[in-house]
């Protein structure tokens, strides 16, 4: 009986790309988010003495605070700071993925997937809903439905669109990018696995928004979770980034609604 010849690995086999290493390591994946933090907060600052000292020079009364109120609410102030801000923070988050690109791939890394018409419509109906009954809730709690903090940022906002633009499009663009991009997969790839990356990415999430009070901070933990849980579930960022985005939409228009029809 003739021996059958011994089959040789062909030239695709042989070429096929080698299944994905690992992110950075934990305390890398902590330890870079931080930087990209301190980064952000650094420009902030720096932008923010530039438009102080300008509006001084300028006489522009809306970037130096003259009757003694808070820039940290003022909504114009916020608006320019955010837009110089957030952009590099998206730059750094994706450069540091980027530098482990031989390890794990970028694309994976980020989550930078096509999103699918169905996940899109599934999850944006799920955010829809998470909008909707934090508003229930608040409403039957007796507590405002838009915060004090918000309406005296729009208020100040001088022109509306500017601040739309901040808070609709560019740091929910940054925030994604970091928390459910970046440091959401080092979390899930580790030890931690993928509770611990939901649950830490959305703690440190709205631990960054302690302009509200403890039951704004709360709010944005739960959608935090729904957040991480769209990671999960898609490997799409670009989701995640509607999401927040439609979120963030939602809670502007109240503002405005209310600032404009019920004052």
């Amino acid at each position: 009986m003739t021996p059958e010849p011994a089959i040789e690995p062909s030239a695709s086999a042989a070429s096929a790309p080698v299944c994905p290493g690992k992110p950075w390591g934990l305390w890398a994946t902590f330890g870079l988010t931080l930087a990209v933090m301190a980064v952000t907060l650094f420009i902030s600052i720096i932008v923010s003495i530039v438009l102080v000292t300008a509006g001084y020079l300028l006489g522009l009364k809306s970037l130096t605070s003259p009757d003694g109120s808070d820039l940290s609410s003022n909504g114009f102030f916020l608006s320019l700071v955010f837009l110089a801000s957030a952009p590099p923070g998206v730059g750094l988050a994706v450069l540091f993925a980027w530098l482990r690109r031989k390890q794990y791939p970028l694309r994976d890394y980020l989550g930078l997937r096509k999103p699918r018409g169905a996940a899109v419509a599934g999850w944006l109906g799920a955010c829809l809903a998470l909008v909707a009954a934090s508003d229930g809730i608040t409403y039957l709690v007796g507590r405002p439905i838009v915060p004090e903090f918000m309406e005296t940022v729009y208020r100040t906002s001088l022109f509306p669109p500017l601040l739309f633009l901040a808070i609709v499009a560019v740091y929910p663009l940054f925030e994604e990018f970091l928390f459910r991009g970046f440091l959401f997969e080092g979390i899930r790839r580790s030890r931690l696995g993928a509770a611990g990356a939901i649950l830490i990415s959305a703690v440190a999430w709205a631990l960054l928004h302690t302009q509200y009070d403890w039951y704004g901070v709360l709010a944005i933990f739960a959608g935090g979770i729904l957040l991480g849980a769209a990671r999960l579930r898609t490997n799409c960022l670009w989701i995640c980034i509607l999401m927040h985005a439609t979120s963030n939409l939602i809670a502007t228009i109240e503002v405005a609604v209310k600032v404009h029809f019920f004052d």
